[in-house]
């Protein structure tokens, strides 16, 4: 499987933070899961930003629950998540079992792409 690649990106006043590749299903995702939060954490310490984007639409999820934490991590920074299309039904899975109160919240910062 290829590994992740994370790039970040600066235009005006949006900072992006870029996932793609395989994101490992089950516990083998949970190191995935740690490398995307330390690049987020890294791409943002410090940082004057209006609005952040944590793009994952080029990313394939499956399945695994430790991915879940960027969802409220971050929701200070009222981010904005690209998720895949074609993974619609494994983040909706996700986001229903183990975030169903932030549900409605998220769906305004969600969008499928």
């Amino acid at each position: 499987m290829p590994d992740l690649e994370i790039s970040v990106t600066e235009s005006g006043s949006t900072l992006t933070v870029s996932v793609s590749g395989e994101y490992r299903p089950g516990s083998s995702g949970n190191q995935d899961a740690r490398q995307i939060i330390t690049a987020i954490d890294s791409a943002i310490h410090g940082r004057q930003f209006d609005s952040l984007v944590i793009d994952l639409s080029r990313m394939n999820y499956q399945w695994g629950d430790a991915i879940a934490i960027i969802f409220h991590k971050y929701r200070d920074s009222n981010p904005t998540f690209l998720l895949a299309m074609g993974c619609s039904e494994s983040w909706k899975g996700l986001l229903n079992m183990t975030l169903p109160s932030w549900s409605e919240t998220l769906e305004k910062q969600i969008r499928f792409v």
